[in-house]
């Protein structure tokens, strides 16, 4: 064992080793797409050290406790693990800096101007090899010569491995739902509980990088689809966000991977990995939906705000209360388990200054209103003209707070110390969240690259003070901040639409009759006469392929049966053709002769898959031959 010949080194330190990428910055946007392929590759590697290493932990352990080896046996079998469980660590952590690198999906603008997207990270996968076991499945349960299906299992396997390293962009997505409809189509055709195909799945974590392997289509469906999803908030985070047409896009995206995420948290479940499980699922959904609001409010910001008009900056406090409001249960969920020790230092950090930065602006925003509503009330007038000014905003200001409000009453007060109490309260609250902010992005590491960051939460507290230097000397009555009332904001998440592709494996025959759901006897070879009296003693009905409806009773002994089907008249393949077209074949048989090949389905040919394996009733009437 490798860590026997030196046991007194620290097991983190010896033996093995890796050589770490350097994920700090991304220095050009020509170097974008190729850190982004390094970055990918090296999680490769990772992910699959981290198998290997976990594989060793346990065959280390189970040597460790076996009483029948000697003690100096069980110590080095021990420090072995010892190694191994620390190697994983040191693994993990390069991992989680890779998941942590989010300026390599962030386009040049948008490291200059905007807080960083979130992509989801990609599953990864080994390659695996289809060419034997599928092979002994067409000979062995269909009875093929598997040489007509060679070319359609290479091309599936090496459709396979370019899933595991499309490109970052549309032709990706294209390739992965390609698999999945030729992924559907092979399921269709081998995997079934009766056939032992042999193949196994093996899939990453997206995050921690540890190993699954199952012999589950189901699962390798899963992980294909849960890369979709990846791969559209990749594409997401890339656009460039200077423009209404990308800001537009970039959601589209998200809504597309949302779509995705919540179509598998309805029809997966019991996954080996916990990126796939119901409440990553969850914590995923909610993250894309976040950020596809805050990408609403990015919109919003583009077009221009109005600060001046009241209506507006009502809705300005209300959109950044939401997109708080969405990333509160993030922020929440980041600082317990399982999701504390799982998910990726940089994003807890990105959901953590979220919550508090959008919070803080949502305050902000509610202080110029009231402090425009202070400027109404002191400006001299009568009673009845505030009274109409207080009643042009009354209505707005309802739908800023919630009902439950402690200090409801004192909202609409003409009193302009009451308003300015309730700016200054506002303004207090934002001064206390951008602290958190900040103090969030200084304890972050991961997140010391981007510059941008501090300075958009700089900015957005220097606004903040501004505005509270400005009214610190303003008479004001103390008051308590009442609760903002998010707005509501409509996704519209995209469910996926899976591709139908040409079946590869059509030389076995139609798929809804030669199916995984079927079984058969070997194919039989019968040379049959024609009688004096005309045919051959047997008639047929259907089609692709005909199946045989009567035999006479004297002919039984020939080896044919009803429900037979005819796969071959006369060494032609008659899987595909019409009624008519067999018919004809069998009648112009030469010399009156007819050689025809058969296979009955046999007892177990119990069909369940869905329009797999259902012979429907033919309208043809049966034909004699």
């Amino acid at each position: 064992m490798a860590a026997s010949s030196n046991s007194t080194t620290s097991p983190a330190v010896t033996g093995r080793h890796h050589i770490p990428l350097n994920v700090g910055k991304v220095s050009s946007i020509g170097d974008v797409g190729t850190i982004r392929t390094q970055l990918q590759h090296r999680k490769d590697q990772l992910s699959k050290e981290i198998g290997v290493e976990q594989e060793i932990t346990k065959g280390t352990k189970k040597l460790s406790k076996m009483k029948v080896l000697n003690k100096k046996t069980r110590d080095q079998a021990s420090l072995e693990h010892d190694f191994s469980v620390s190697k994983i660590q040191l693994l993990r952590s390069e991992l989680a800096k890779i998941n942590s690198s989010l300026q390599a999906y962030q386009p040049e603008s948008a490291r200059s101007t905007q807080i960083p997207l979130i992509p989801l990270s990609l599953k990864t996968t080994n390659r695996i090899s289809f060419i034997s076991p599928l092979s002994d499945v067409v000979e062995k349960h269909y009875y093929v010569d598997p040489i007509l299906v060679q070319d359609a299992i290479c091309d599936f396997q090496e459709l396979r491995y370019s899933i595991s390293s499309v490109p970052k962009d549309d032709s990706g997505i294209k390739t992965l739902f390609e698999y999945l409809g030729h992924l559907s189509l092979l399921s269709k055709r081998f995997i079934n509980s009766k056939i032992q195909h042999g193949i196994s799945f093996i899939w990453h974590d997206a995050i921690n990088g540890t190993p699954a392997t199952q012999q589950s289509y189901v699962f390798e469906k899963a992980c294909v689809i849960f890369n979709i999803a990846a791969l559209y908030t990749q594409i997401g985070a890339q656009q460039d966000r200077s423009t209404k047409e990308n800001i537009q896009t970039a959601i589209s995206y998200l809504e597309k991977a949302l779509g995705i995420i919540e179509y598998m948290k309805h029809n997966f479940s019991h996954s080996p990995t916990l990126d796939m499980t119901p409440q990553v699922l969850s914590f995923f959904s909610d993250l894309m939906r976040a950020q596809a609001v805050e990408l609403q409010w990015d919109l919003l910001v583009l077009e221009g705000l109005k600060e001046t008009d009241i209506q507006s900056l009502v809705e300005y406090s209300q959109r950044t209360k939401t997109i708080a409001e969405c990333f509160r249960p993030l922020r929440e969920l980041v600082e317990e388990p399982p999701f504390k020790e799982y998910i990726p230092p940089a994003w807890a950090a990105i959901v953590k200054i979220k919550d508090a930065h959008y919070k803080a602006i949502a305050h902000y925003y509610a202080a110029v209103i009231h402090e425009k509503m202070y400027e109404i009330c002191s400006k001299g007038l009568n009673d009845r003209d505030i009274e109409a000014h207080r009643a042009s905003i009354t209505t707005e200001l309802h739908f800023l707070y919630t009902a439950d409000s402690t200090n409801i009453d004192e909202l609409f007060s003409p009193d302009d110390k009451h308003q300015m109490g309730l700016a200054k309260s506002h303004l207090n609250c934002a001064t206390v969240l951008h602290d958190y902010a900040l103090n969030f992005k200084s304890l972050s590491k991961e997140l010391e690259s981007i510059t941008i960051l501090k300075k958009l939460l700089e900015d957005a507290s220097t606004r903040t003070q501004r505005m509270k230097d400005k009214v610190s000397n303003t008479e004001s009555i103390a008051m308590i901040s009442p609760t903002i009332q998010p707005a509501i904001i409509d996704l519209n998440p995209v469910i996926p639409s899976f591709t139908k592709v040409k079946d590869t494996f059509e030389a076995i025959g139609p798929l809804q009759k030669f199916c995984a759901e079927y079984s058969w006897s070997p194919p039989k070879k019968l040379t049959l006469s024609k009688r004096t009296t005309g045919g051959y003693g047997f008639s047929v009905r259907g089609s692709k392929p005909v199946r045989i409806s009567s035999v006479r009773d004297d002919d039984d002994d020939r080896g044919l049966a009803v429900d037979d089907w005819i796969i071959k008249v006369n060494d032609k393949d008659v899987r595909w053709l019409m009624h008519a077209d067999v018919v004809s074949l069998v009648q112009s048989s030469p010399n009156d002769i007819l050689e025809i090949e058969v296979i009955t389905p046999t007892a177990s040919a119990t069909p369940t898959a869905k329009g797999v394996g259902k012979t429907p009733t033919s309208k043809e009437p049966p034909t004699s031959i």
